[in-house]
């Protein structure tokens, strides 16, 4: 004899069966955005040379991918942890650029953390 408790306002079913009890809550939706941070550089720092390039990110369902932008341009896009890149500031012209890191978790969410810094390479 099976025994049936439904719970639509959370999506639950759960099924009393003779000898033991099964519960079943079917699949899973994640629709909460990761958490990502930049950790280096600092935001409005002044950098030069070749900088570290870093992001920690942290999703419940783990991450997928993360991605590095300097100025919009895909500087590199990393799938383990530490979430890092050299980035050569020499190649770029001096002045104020724009980094973006952006986390993507297992079911497609993403999240972005930017922050502004200025090159300067004129004592190099």
């Amino acid at each position: 004899m099976r025994h049936f408790l439904l719970l639509p306002s959370r999506g639950l079913a759960l099924a009393g069966v003779l000898g033991g009890l099964a519960c079943s809550t079917g699949p899973q939706t994640d629709t909460d955005q990761p958490v990502i941070h930049i950790v280096t550089p600092t935001a409005n720092s002044t950098v030069s040379g070749t900088v570290n390039f870093s992001a920690d990110a942290q999703d419940a369902f783990g991450i997928r991918a993360v991605r590095l932008y300097v100025d919009g341009t895909l500087l590199l896009e990393d799938v383990t942890s530490p979430y890092e890149a050299t980035w050569n500031t020499v190649a770029i012209p001096d002045g104020v650029h724009n980094l973006a890191a952006q986390a993507e978790d297992f079911s497609g969410n993403t999240r972005s953390d930017q922050l502004t810094v200025t090159v300067d390479n004129t004592k190099q």
